[in-house]
């Protein structure tokens, strides 16, 4: 798989992000409008703290929405402990010591129950910390239908089947197609990666191999802190750590160098980033409206 499509940091724009099917009936704008209608202020108020106290925070939020939506739909199952007749996602092989940002979930929870208690789900909390974190991180923004409902089970086989940084374009196609996404649309959100940090052990065979698509200077930029053994965790960030528009908007506008990380990339990344952006947004909208049934 292309070293910008690493699955690390996030994954997701979401990553980003995947609406895959609902658990909750008909999803509004308005679910909250009488019950808790701060609550995407509340949202966005605790996201802005954990995004400037530290900005890899949006990447891992990001990244934590979509492998909570590639399971069993966006359901926040992804949040649940091991429990007597429940084993955790979070043990998964795709999440296990790399999923992080629950903290930071568990205090938006706190300040939405102060403000309206028992009311709104921890998976509509999810999709909107990860639409903020988006945004925040210098991303489009878009509106959330709201409305979901948390599941009371999780799904760690599912889990351990989440696209993976080793896998080829085929294989990714194959498995966001039974997600109901077509290549387009994984090119969109893999626009994901161009935020956050990339742990060594998952890009190492690509800078240290001999592929002819990937970029010589890009290559020997990461060794510095990827060596050919050891190091497994030291993390990188494969296009800019920070912020979104930085790096994907310029790789969607100018084939250049940057574009040969990518093995295979679906035609759809060389069109003219104007049209790219208003893809993205009109995609993370469609997925995150929970249409997907």
């Amino acid at each position: 798989m292309a070293a910008s499509y690493r699955l690390v940091a996030m994954v997701c724009f979401l990553a980003l992000l995947v609406c895959i099917r609902t658990t909750n009936g008909q999803l509004s704008m308005n679910f909250y409008a009488r019950t808790c209608p701060n609550v995407e202020q509340i949202v966005l108020s605790v996201m802005t703290d954990a995004v400037r106290q530290e900005p890899r925070m949006g990447a891992s939020i990001l990244r934590l929405g979509f492998h909570d939506c590639f399971v069993q739909g966006c359901d926040g199952s992804i949040l649940l402990d091991n429990a007597p007749g429940l084993t955790s996602e979070k043990d998964s092989v795709s999440n296990k010591n790399s999923a992080r940002g629950f903290e930071v979930i568990d205090a938006i929870k706190a300040r939405v129950e102060i403000a309206c208690n028992a009311t709104v789900s921890c998976a509509d909390i999810l999709a909107l910390a990860a639409r903020d974190s988006v945004s925040l991180l210098g991303g489009p923004k878009w509106s959330v239908p709201l409305g979901r409902r948390d599941s009371t089970t999780a799904n760690q086989t599912e889990a351990n089947n989440l696209p993976s940084p080793f896998e080829n374009i085929t294989s990714l196609i194959s498995k966001f197609a039974a997600k109901g996404l077509n290549a387009q649309e994984l090119t969109v959100l893999s626009g994901s990666h161009t935020v956050g940090s990339s742990a060594c052990f998952a890009f190492r065979t690509r800078v240290w191999g001999t592929e002819p698509n990937i970029n010589p200077p890009f290559a020997i930029a990461r060794r510095k802190n990827c060596p050919a053994s050891g190091g497994d965790n030291n993390l990188s960030p494969l296009t800019t750590p920070i912020k979104y528009k930085q790096v994907w908007q310029p790789i969607l506008q100018e084939p250049d160098d940057r574009s040969r990380v990518v093995t295979l990339r679906p035609r759809a990344v060389q069109r003219r980033s104007r049209w790219a952006h208003r893809q993205i947004r009109e995609v993370l909208r469609y997925q995150w409206r929970g249409i997907c049934k």
